[in-house]
């Protein structure tokens, strides 16, 4: 009985310790993402503001800016 009742406990251990992995997985997976979400911002941001820089200056030396 007690060796029923012992098995029974270390599958259900098992099983916790699998949800709890599977969990912290998809949780890094999440955090990867999310950083090279942030990092396409990043480069994207930096881009927007050479190209308004760009535009500034074309637009104070006079130059016109073509299409």
């Amino acid at each position: 009985m007690k060796a029923a009742i012992v098995i029974h406990q270390s599958e259900d251990t098992k099983k916790l310790a699998k949800e709890v992995y599977e969990r912290e997985w998809e949780s890094l997976v999440r955090i990867k993402e999310t950083q090279e979400l942030i990092e396409t911002n990043r480069r994207l941001t930096e881009r927007s503001r050479e190209l308004s820089a760009m535009l500034l200056a074309g637009l104070a030396t006079g130059f016109e800016i073509q299409e």
